[in-house]
C-alpha cells in the first residue's frame, strides 16, 4: 500500500510541475507580446512587472552605472541556454530603470564539439 501511495504522489508532483512550466511559458510569451508591441513603458514599478508577468524566473542584485539595482530575468521555463530573454532593473524604490531583450542563438543540430 506504502508504494502505491508513493507513486501516486509522483504522480502529483509531477502534474504540478508540468501546470508550473506551462504557467511559465504562457507568462513569458505574454511578455514576448508585450515586447514586441512596444509596450514595455506601461509597467513601471517592479510590483507592475510581477503582478502581469509573475516572479522572475531569476533575480539577483547588480550595479547598473553606479547606481545598485535589482536584476530580474525572465525566459521560458525549461529553455536554459538558448532563447529569448528580458532582464528588468529596479532601483531601491521599486522602480523600473531599465529593460532588455536578449536572444540566446539555437544551437545547430548535428554540430559537435571538437
Amino acid at each position: 500500500m506504502q508504494q502505491l501511495l508513493t507513486l501516486q504522489s509522483y504522480s502529483q508532483d509531477k502534474d504540478r510541475q508540468e501546470e508550473f512550466v506551462q504557467d511559465q511559458n504562457e507568462r513569458f510569451a505574454r511578455l514576448m507580446e508585450t515586447v514586441r508591441a512596444d509596450k514595455m513603458g506601461a509597467y513601471q514599478t517592479r510590483k507592475q512587472v510581477e503582478q502581469e508577468f509573475g516572479p522572475p524566473v531569476f533575480s539577483r542584485m547588480t550595479k547598473i552605472g553606479n547606481v545598485d539595482a535589482e536584476e530580474w530575468l525572465y525566459r521560458k521555463a525549461m529553455a536554459y541556454f538558448k532563447g529569448d530573454r528580458v532582464y528588468f532593473y529596479f532601483d531601491q524604490q521599486g522602480q523600473v530603470i531599465g529593460w532588455e531583450h536578449v536572444c540566446l542563438p539555437e544551437k545547430e543540430q548535428g554540430q559537435q564539439k571538437t
